[in-house]
């Protein structure tokens, strides 16, 4: 119980951090482009020839492989987590595990399959097994 108040805490924390951000851009966007009080054309606004410093440019490729991460990551996370879904909460199954484990489970079908079609079962009733 005391984890779930936790991320609530965590959640309400999170989102008003994201909306006083959010805020803050939208409010220093319009001041920024009161402040320019220019017509920009649309090759201006396409190219823009010069007109932004290294570090913009920057951060702009930063938060661009930044939000790719966060667009792949949840994939990769099901994908994890589908894998040890066999284990307790998740925790200490490796893919190399599971596989592994299928194998054995496969071969002891394949066993199965191999004393049913030479009747196993029959012979070991009556004595005469292998």
């Amino acid at each position: 119980m005391e984890q779930h108040g936790y991320q609530i805490v965590c959640y309400v924390v999170g989102s008003f951090v994201a909306l006083l951000f959010a805020l803050y851009a939208f409010s220093y966007g319009w001041w920024w482009t009161k402040k320019q009080d220019r017509n920009q054309g649309t090759e201006d606004f396409v190219t823009a020839r010069a007109s932004q410093s290294m570090l913009r440019i920057g951060w702009s490729f930063y938060a661009g492989a930044v939000g790719s991460w966060a667009i792949v990551t949840p994939s990769q996370v099901i994908r994890r987590a589908a894998s040890s879904a066999a284990a307790p909460a998740g925790v200490g199954r490796s893919h190399r595990h599971v596989h592994i484990h299928t194998q054995q489970q496969q071969q002891q079908q394949q066993e199965q399959r191999q004393c049913t079609a030479s009747n196993c079962g029959t012979s070991a009733a009556t004595g005469n097994g292998k």
